[in-house]
């Protein structure tokens, strides 16, 4: 069973390294792309369902690209769209 427990913390370990590597800068959670845009965090995992941004999932956490979402938000821009709360007007 000693055996097992060392492969298993070394398993952990790869998975870590892993999960570090794969949360570069041009990848961040849908948190951070909300923060960033002004989006609501719902509408960030909309835009990622409707393919209007590059996600991906890593384990139980969404990715965005962070170029494709500052793509989207220029077009969006560009075409008028307001980011935040609608009021009514």
């Amino acid at each position: 069973m000693l055996g097992n427990t060392g492969a298993s913390q070394k398993l952990r370990a790869l998975i870590r390294e892993a999960t570090i590597a794969a949360m570069s800068e041009d990848w961040i959670t849908t948190v951070e792309a909300a923060q960033l845009s002004g989006y609501h965090r719902d509408h960030i995992l909309r835009l990622i369902a409707a393919g209007k941004v590059k996600a991906r999932k890593f384990a139980v956490v969404w990715q965005v690209d962070r170029h494709s979402l500052l793509a989207y938000i220029k077009d969006a821009e560009k075409l008028g769209k307001k980011r935040g709360p609608k009021t009514e007007g």
